[in-house]
Protein backbone atom coordinates (compact mmCIF):
# COMPACT_ATOMS: atom_id res chain seq x y z
CA UNK A 1 0.00 0.00 0.00
CA UNK A 2 2.43 2.37 0.80
CA UNK A 3 4.31 1.68 -2.69
CA UNK A 4 1.48 2.30 -4.54
CA UNK A 5 0.88 5.63 -2.53
CA UNK A 6 4.08 6.58 -3.36
CA UNK A 7 4.24 5.41 -6.85
CA UNK A 8 0.86 7.00 -8.08
CA UNK A 9 0.65 9.88 -5.64
CA UNK A 10 -1.66 12.37 -7.13
CA UNK A 11 -2.75 10.05 -9.72
CA UNK A 12 -6.32 9.31 -10.01
CA UNK A 13 -6.45 5.53 -9.09
CA UNK A 14 -6.76 2.74 -6.32
CA UNK A 15 -5.53 -0.28 -4.91
CA UNK A 16 -7.87 -2.49 -3.25
CA UNK A 17 -7.48 -5.80 -1.05
CA UNK A 18 -10.46 -7.63 0.11
CA UNK A 19 -10.21 -9.80 2.17
CA UNK A 20 -12.92 -12.82 2.04
CA UNK A 21 -12.80 -15.49 5.39
CA UNK A 22 -13.93 -18.96 4.36
CA UNK A 23 -13.32 -22.12 6.46
CA UNK A 24 -16.17 -23.46 8.33
CA UNK A 25 -18.25 -25.92 6.70
CA UNK A 26 -16.38 -25.42 3.68
CA UNK A 27 -13.20 -27.06 4.70
CA UNK A 28 -15.97 -30.09 5.84
CA UNK A 29 -15.96 -32.00 2.19
CA UNK A 30 -12.16 -33.44 1.00
CA UNK A 31 -10.75 -31.30 -1.63
CA UNK A 32 -11.39 -33.88 -3.91
CA UNK A 33 -15.09 -34.09 -3.29
CA UNK A 34 -16.38 -31.16 -5.37
CA UNK A 35 -14.61 -29.03 -8.07
CA UNK A 36 -13.50 -26.29 -5.43
CA UNK A 37 -10.34 -28.16 -4.60
CA UNK A 38 -8.87 -25.27 -2.11
CA UNK A 39 -10.90 -25.79 0.93
CA UNK A 40 -7.96 -25.88 3.34
CA UNK A 41 -7.86 -21.41 2.45
CA UNK A 42 -9.00 -19.70 5.55
CA UNK A 43 -9.35 -16.83 2.95
CA UNK A 44 -9.49 -15.42 -0.59
CA UNK A 45 -7.71 -12.58 -1.27
CA UNK A 46 -9.25 -10.08 -4.06
CA UNK A 47 -6.76 -7.55 -5.31
CA UNK A 48 -7.49 -4.97 -7.52
CA UNK A 49 -6.28 -1.67 -9.13
CA UNK A 50 -8.22 0.66 -10.57
CA UNK A 51 -7.63 3.91 -12.60
CA UNK A 52 -9.05 6.90 -15.06
CA UNK A 53 -6.75 7.77 -17.24
CA UNK A 54 -5.67 5.42 -20.21
CA UNK A 55 -2.13 6.30 -20.03
CA UNK A 56 -2.16 4.63 -16.20
CA UNK A 57 -2.70 1.12 -17.81
CA UNK A 58 1.10 -0.41 -18.69
CA UNK A 59 1.86 1.21 -15.11
CA UNK A 60 -1.35 -0.50 -13.55
CA UNK A 61 -0.77 -3.78 -14.71
CA UNK A 62 2.77 -3.34 -14.24
CA UNK A 63 1.84 -2.97 -10.32
CA UNK A 64 -0.92 -5.63 -10.09
CA UNK A 65 1.99 -8.16 -11.72
CA UNK A 66 4.24 -7.30 -8.97
CA UNK A 67 1.71 -7.34 -6.32
CA UNK A 68 0.89 -11.24 -7.62
CA UNK A 69 4.62 -12.21 -7.41
CA UNK A 70 4.79 -11.61 -3.84
CA UNK A 71 1.42 -13.12 -2.82
CA UNK A 72 1.25 -16.23 -5.03
CA UNK A 73 3.75 -18.14 -3.26
CA UNK A 74 1.57 -17.08 -0.01
CA UNK A 75 -1.42 -19.11 -1.38
CA UNK A 76 -1.99 -23.21 -1.35
CA UNK A 77 0.62 -24.89 -2.68
CA UNK A 78 2.04 -21.54 -4.10
CA UNK A 79 -0.23 -21.40 -6.83
CA UNK A 80 -4.15 -21.62 -5.88
CA UNK A 81 -6.40 -18.76 -7.25
CA UNK A 82 -10.35 -19.15 -6.85
CA UNK A 83 -12.52 -19.68 -10.27
CA UNK A 84 -14.69 -16.41 -8.90
CA UNK A 85 -12.02 -14.19 -9.45
CA UNK A 86 -10.60 -15.05 -12.94
CA UNK A 87 -7.10 -13.41 -14.08
CA UNK A 88 -6.34 -13.41 -17.95
CA UNK A 89 -2.87 -13.44 -17.12
CA UNK A 90 -3.29 -17.21 -15.94
CA UNK A 91 -3.28 -18.35 -19.57
CA UNK A 92 -1.84 -21.72 -19.68
CA UNK A 93 -1.90 -22.90 -15.73
CA UNK A 94 -5.25 -21.84 -14.36
CA UNK A 95 -6.69 -25.42 -14.45
CA UNK A 96 -4.31 -26.16 -12.12
CA UNK A 97 -4.70 -23.10 -9.96
CA UNK A 98 -8.67 -23.53 -9.95
CA UNK A 99 -9.21 -27.00 -9.91
CA UNK A 100 -5.93 -27.97 -8.46
CA UNK A 101 -5.75 -32.27 -8.92
CA UNK A 102 -9.61 -32.36 -9.45
CA UNK A 103 -8.94 -30.74 -13.16
CA UNK A 104 -8.55 -34.16 -14.66
CA UNK A 105 -11.90 -35.71 -13.34
CA UNK A 106 -13.66 -31.93 -14.20
CA UNK A 107 -12.50 -32.72 -18.07
CA UNK A 108 -14.06 -36.19 -17.42
CA UNK A 109 -17.30 -35.26 -16.33
CA UNK A 110 -17.41 -32.41 -19.15
CA UNK A 111 -16.58 -35.24 -22.03
CA UNK A 112 -19.60 -36.94 -20.95
CA UNK A 113 -21.88 -33.70 -19.93
CA UNK A 114 -20.61 -31.23 -22.57
CA UNK A 115 -18.68 -33.09 -24.98
CA UNK A 116 -19.84 -30.24 -28.24
CA UNK A 117 -18.36 -27.50 -25.59
CA UNK A 118 -20.87 -25.77 -25.30
CA UNK A 119 -19.79 -23.97 -21.93
CA UNK A 120 -16.70 -23.09 -23.27
CA UNK A 121 -14.83 -20.05 -22.04
CA UNK A 122 -11.04 -18.66 -21.79
CA UNK A 123 -10.43 -20.08 -18.52
CA UNK A 124 -13.72 -23.14 -18.11
CA UNK A 125 -12.58 -26.89 -17.55
CA UNK A 126 -11.01 -27.66 -20.80
CA UNK A 127 -12.34 -31.30 -22.87
CA UNK A 128 -9.74 -33.48 -22.50
CA UNK A 129 -6.80 -33.63 -25.28
CA UNK A 130 -7.27 -29.82 -25.50
CA UNK A 131 -4.20 -28.10 -23.55
CA UNK A 132 -2.08 -28.93 -20.98
CA UNK A 133 -1.54 -27.73 -17.30
CA UNK A 134 1.06 -30.44 -16.58
CA UNK A 135 4.15 -28.55 -17.18
CA UNK A 136 6.40 -28.14 -14.30
CA UNK A 137 5.20 -24.38 -12.37
CA UNK A 138 8.63 -22.08 -12.17
CA UNK A 139 6.38 -19.62 -10.20
CA UNK A 140 6.32 -16.98 -12.84
CA UNK A 141 3.12 -15.47 -15.15
CA UNK A 142 2.96 -13.16 -17.88
CA UNK A 143 3.89 -10.15 -18.03
CA UNK A 144 0.53 -7.96 -17.12
CA UNK A 145 2.03 -5.03 -18.91
CA UNK A 146 2.11 -7.19 -22.19
CA UNK A 147 -1.52 -7.42 -21.97
CA UNK A 148 -1.99 -3.75 -22.52
CA UNK A 149 -1.28 -3.79 -26.54
CA UNK A 150 -2.95 -6.70 -26.41
CA UNK A 151 -5.86 -6.78 -25.01
CA UNK A 152 -6.68 -3.12 -26.52
CA UNK A 153 -6.22 -4.73 -30.12
CA UNK A 154 -8.42 -7.84 -28.93
CA UNK A 155 -11.27 -5.15 -29.32
CA UNK A 156 -11.08 -4.98 -32.32
CA UNK A 157 -11.78 -8.24 -33.32
CA UNK A 158 -15.69 -7.90 -32.51
CA UNK A 159 -16.26 -5.14 -34.25
CA UNK A 160 -17.24 -5.85 -38.08
CA UNK A 161 -19.10 -3.72 -40.89
CA UNK A 162 -20.32 -4.12 -43.71
CA UNK A 163 -21.21 -0.43 -44.30
CA UNK A 164 -19.35 2.34 -42.16
CA UNK A 165 -21.26 5.02 -43.50
CA UNK A 166 -24.49 3.25 -42.33
CA UNK A 167 -22.85 2.24 -38.93
CA UNK A 168 -21.61 6.21 -37.92
CA UNK A 169 -25.10 7.05 -39.08
CA UNK A 170 -26.35 4.61 -36.41
CA UNK A 171 -24.22 6.12 -33.40
CA UNK A 172 -25.17 9.17 -34.46
CA UNK A 173 -28.71 8.26 -34.25
CA UNK A 174 -28.01 7.05 -30.73
CA UNK A 175 -26.62 10.38 -29.91
CA UNK A 176 -22.96 9.46 -30.30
Amino acid sequence: MKAFRRLFAGEKVEFLVTWIHTGGRATEPKASSTAYYWREAIYHAYVTVEWEDKWMERDMRGFMGEVKKKLRPLSLNGEAAFINFPDGVMAKRYEQAYFGNNSEELRRIKKIWDKDNFFKWDQGVRLPGTGSDKEPWDGNEPNDEDLTDSLAGEQWNFYETKDIVKDLQGLDDLGY
